[in-house]
């Protein structure tokens, strides 16, 4: 009985260590110190987390914790009144010690994943090399550094294990999409300037029109059809992921304001190739208003100088501008606006 036991103590024993040992492959023991704080704050995501956590400093500035890294193992550190943001690779298994200095907006890894973190940084300094450069009259010369860009990176990864090579190209995607972004953007604001300074796009000046956009519905719409209400004009994109975060907070406008003399226009800019993508997720995210394709044609925002979505618009019952730029539903400013309106 005694060998019995001896036995099964010794195989439960091997059976924990075992257990702990593939346990502690999903830990990773971050510690952070902060230097020359402005705000005092940092606030850490890891992996696809929308949530951001606070992370409270002790009174030597300094960091401790045990993350559980389940699947992707990317996480961003933002500080600095969320002016900063540091994208860092944190290897399942092995502690991470990074240093923080928010007097020059900088930072340095002193354990961790070494070699990895310094892809990503030699990463971002490309991304912003090209986006200093950019022309935004100029957004092709933009897409062949940003091909050249992703072409380099995915070689160099290929000779880095292939856990991170993985998250490693998701990452340069990820950084090409933002310079893009912030391309359109800055042409976006040329464009708008450029309207602005011509007067067209003026308040009180004659909206722009939209004619025969197809509604969800199947009927044919144009801008002139709402004359008698406001008009709240959202250019979207199924694939926008910024539009798609305003989706419940319109939801909770046109609610709200059904009953009042304004109407909520969503236009679709998608591609004729994603017009079922387009139905789908109308029916899926039950969105109201009035939803209407595009069908490609952009001569409506164009005539507003939109190269970003979301964009939001303001029409009075008159047809004529209220603003080219309106606030998103998401912000609070957007109660102040509607709150200055004839709302009836």
């Amino acid at each position: 009985m005694k060998t019995i036991n001896k036995h099964f103590l010794i195989a439960l024993l091997l059976l924990t260590l075992s257990c702990k040992t593939k346990t502690n492959e999903n830990y990773n023991l971050l510690h952070i110190t902060m230097k020359n704080s402005r705000s005092g704050k940092l606030f850490l995501r890891v992996e696809d987390s929308n949530k951001w956590k606070e992370i409270i400093l002790n009174d030597k500035g300094e960091y401790t914790d045990t993350l559980v890294l389940k699947g992707k193992t990317f996480g961003r550190i933002v500080f600095n009144d969320e002016k900063y943001a540091k994208p860092l690779y944190l290897k399942k298994g092995e502690p991470t010690r990074i240093v923080f200095d928010g007097g020059v907006n900088n930072s340095e890894l002193k354990e961790g994943a070494i070699l990895e973190n310094e892809y990503i940084s030699e990463l971002s300094r490309e991304a912003s090399k090209i986006q200093e450069g950019a022309d935004p009259s100029d957004c092709d010369n933009i897409d062949e550094k940003c091909d050249l860009l992703l072409k380099n990176s995915i070689k160099k990864s290929e000779s880095i294990d292939s856990v991170f090579a993985k998250l490693y190209k998701e990452e340069v995607k990820s950084t090409i999409g933002v310079i893009k972004y912030l391309c359109t953007a800055k042409l976006e604001a040329q464009l708008l300037k450029q309207k602005m300074e011509e007067g067209s796009l003026s308040k009180g000046k004659p909206s722009p029109e939209f004619v025969n956009y197809e509604s969800f519905k199947g009927k044919a719409t144009s801008l002139s059809d709402f004359k008698g209400k406001y008009v709240y004009i959202d250019i979207w994109a199924t694939w926008c992921g910024p539009c798609k975060k305003e989706i419940p907070y319109l939801k909770e406008l046109e609610k709200r304001y059904h009953d009042k003399n304004i109407v909520f226009v969503s236009i679709s800019m998608d591609a004729k190739a994603d017009y079922e993508t387009w139905k789908n997720m109308i029916k899926e995210k039950e969105m109201g208003g009035v939803q209407l394709f595009a069908n490609e044609d952009q001569s409506f925002i164009n005539a507003y100088g939109v190269a970003e979505y979301p964009t939001f618009i303001l029409v009075n019952p008159e047809g004529k501008i209220v603003t080219a730029r309106a606030p998103k539903p998401s912000s609070p400013e957007m109660e102040k606006m509607l709150g200055s309106l004839n709302l009836q």
